[in-house]
C-alpha cells in the first residue's frame, strides 16, 4: 500500500469541493471499481520529455495490431507514490493513441478514468491537459462576433431538438439529437424492460423453490457466510448485482439436491450478462456519437465567433420529481427527452471550446416568452400549439428556441454597450481635475516660479 500521490489527492479534493457547491445534503455512494489516478505537471512540460520525466512517460509500443490502430501503440507510465528512497512507483497501461499531441504543447496534467462499461468489462481513458498557447497548432481567436444557446428538447422532424444557436451574423442552426441515436436508446430502454421482467420471474421461481428446498452450506469449505444468511432477504432484491454475486457464492458452495434450483439462478445470470452487454454497448454507443456531434459543432462556433452567450438555467431543477405538495405536474415524456437530448452536455462542449473568459453568462427570466421584436411578455399554451407563436402585441411570427437566442444576443449587445459607456465616463471623469486639484497644482506652479526667479 502506498498514500494517494499529490496529483490524485488534488483530484479527491476538487471533487469534494465541487459536491459541496451542489448545497445537497451528502450521501453515501458505495465504491463499486470506477476511480481516477492523475498526475500535476507544475509549469508544464515539453512533450518530447515524456521519454524519461519521473511524473508520467509515454513510450512506443508495437501492439501487433494492423488495420487503422496500426503505429497506435504506446505505453503509458503514470507516478503513483514514492518509495523509501524517493524513486518514483509507477502504474502501466497498454494505451492506443488515437491522436498525436499537438507540435509545441505543453503538458500540464493527466488524468487516467476507470469507468464500468458493463458487467464484467472496464472503459480506462487517459486525458491529457495541454497548453497551446505557444503551439503554432492553436486555433486563432476571433476578433469579434457572438453566438447565443438555447437548451431544448423538443420533438422534431428527424429527431430531437437539443438546442438553437444564432449567431450575430445571422446564422441560425438547430441542434439535432439524430433518429439513430434515439433508436439506439430506445432499444437499450426495452432491453432494460426484458432484463427487469426476466429477473421478477426468476426470483419468483427461486423464492417458490426454496421454500420446498432450503439452503445447505457445506462445513468443509469453511465459508464465513451460508448461502441461507446472503439470501435472506431475497424476497426485496432489486439489483441484478445482487443475484449474480448470489450465483457466484452457489457456485462454490454447491450441495446434493441443488441442481433444480441452481440451474434455475444460473440460466438467468447467463442470459442477463448477455443483454446486459447488449445494452450497455447500444447506450455507450450512442452516448459518445451524441458528444462527439456536439463537440464538432462546438469547436466550428468557437473558430467563428468570439463570444458564447447561454443562460444560467439549471438543467438538474427540470429532472427532480414535485413535491407531493406541490402543484406542479410532472411529464414522463418532456423529462425523457431532456435526458437524451443531454442539454447539460451540449452547453459544456460549447463552454469548453470558447474557454471561460469568452462565455457570458445571462440571466434565463422570461427569455423565451419575450417578444424580440417588442419587448411583450407573451403567455401560450406550447403543449397545443407548439414551439411557434404570434405576438399578441406586433404580430411577428417566432419559433420560441429562436426568440430566446435572439433576446440572448439583444441582451449581450446592451449590457456590452452600458459596460463601455461605464468605463468611457469613467475615463472623462478620471481625466477631469477637481477644483480642489486644480488650486494645489496652481499653487504649486507659483511657488516653483518663485523659487525660480527670487527677484521678481
Amino acid at each position: 500500500r502506498t498514500e494517494a500521490h499529490w496529483g490524485t489527492y488534488l483530484l479527491a479534493e476538487a471533487a469534494v469541493e465541487q459536491a459541496a457547491k451542489s448545497k445537497t445534503d451528502p450521501r453515501f455512494a458505495p465504491w463499486r471499481g470506477e476511480g481516477r489516478l492523475g498526475v500535476l505537471v507544475i509549469g508544464g512540460m515539453e512533450i518530447a520529455d515524456l521519454v524519461d520525466d519521473t511524473r508520467i512517460q509515454i513510450h512506443d509500443r508495437d501492439n501487433g495490431r494492423g488495420g487503422r490502430r496500426a503505429g497506435q501503440g504506446r505505453l503509458l507510465r503514470m507516478r503513483i507514490g514514492s518509495d523509501a528512497r524517493r524513486d518514483p512507483i509507477w502504474a502501466e497501461w497498454p494505451m492506443i493513441m488515437h491522436r498525436a499531441l499537438p507540435i509545441g504543447a505543453r503538458i500540464k496534467r493527466a488524468t487516467v478514468i476507470r469507468r464500468r462499461r458493463d458487467c464484467r468489462r472496464w472503459d480506462w481513458r487517459v486525458q491529457i491537459l495541454v497548453d497551446l498557447s505557444a503551439s503554432p497548432a492553436r486555433r486563432p481567436v476571433p476578433e469579434d462576433g457572438a453566438v447565443a444557446l438555447n437548451l431544448g428538447w423538443a420533438q422534431v422532424d428527424g429527431g430531437i431538438r437539443a438546442g438553437y444557436v444564432i449567431g450575430s451574423d445571422g446564422d441560425e442552426r438547430e441542434v439535432l439529437v439524430s433518429r439513430s441515436i434515439l433508436e439506439r436508446l430506445s432499444k437499450a430502454d426495452s432491453i432494460r424492460s426484458v432484463r427487469d421482467r426476466e429477473l421478477d420471474r426468476m426470483r419468483a421461481q427461486l423464492s417458490a423453490w426454496l421454500v420446498d428446498h432450503p439452503f445447505s452450506t457445506p462445513t468443509s469449505d469453511g465459508q464465513p457466510a451460508s448461502l441461507a444468511d446472503r439470501a435472506e432477504h431475497m424476497h426485496a432484491w432489486r439489483s441484478p448485482s445482487r443475484f449474480a454475486a448470489l450465483a457466484s457464492t452457489w457456485k462454490r458452495q454447491r450441495y446434493d439436491g441443488d441442481a433444480e434450483g441452481y440451474d434455475l439462478l444460473e440460466s438467468w445470470r447467463y442470459r442477463d450478462e448477455h443483454l446486459q452487454r447488449y445494452e450497455a454497448g447500444l447506450v455507450r454507443g450512442a452516448q459518445l456519437d451524441r458528444r462527439e456531434g456536439y463537440r464538432r459543432l462546438a469547436a466550428q462556433l468557437s473558430q467563428r465567433y468570439r463570444m458564447l452567450i447561454v443562460d444560467d438555467t439549471d438543467l438538474r431543477a427540470l429532472q427532480r420529481s414535485p413535491a407531493p405538495e406541490s402543484e406542479r405536474t410532472e411529464i414522463d415524456a418532456a423529462k425523457l427527452a431532456q435526458r437524451r437530448a443531454a442539454g447539460s452536455e451540449l452547453r459544456m462542449a460549447l463552454v469548453n471550446a470558447f474557454g471561460a473568459p469568452r462565455v457570458v453568462k445571462l440571466s434565463a427570466a422570461n427569455v423565451t416568452s419575450t417578444c424580440h421584436s417588442c419587448g411583450s411578455i407573451e403567455r401560450w399554451d406550447r403543449a397545443a400549439h407548439g414551439r411557434k407563436h404570434v405576438c399578441s402585441a406586433c404580430g411577428v411570427t417566432w419559433d420560441q428556441d429562436a426568440n430566446a437566442c435572439l433576446n440572448l444576443l439583444r441582451e449581450h449587445r446592451r449590457t456590452k454597450a452600458d459596460t463601455e459607456t461605464a468605463r468611457t465616463t469613467e475615463a472623462s471623469a478620471a481625466s477631469r481635475e477637481s477644483r480642489w486639484a486644480r488650486k494645489k497644482r496652481e499653487k504649486r506652479e507659483r511657488l516653483a516660479l518663485n523659487l525660480s526667479n527670487p527677484s521678481g
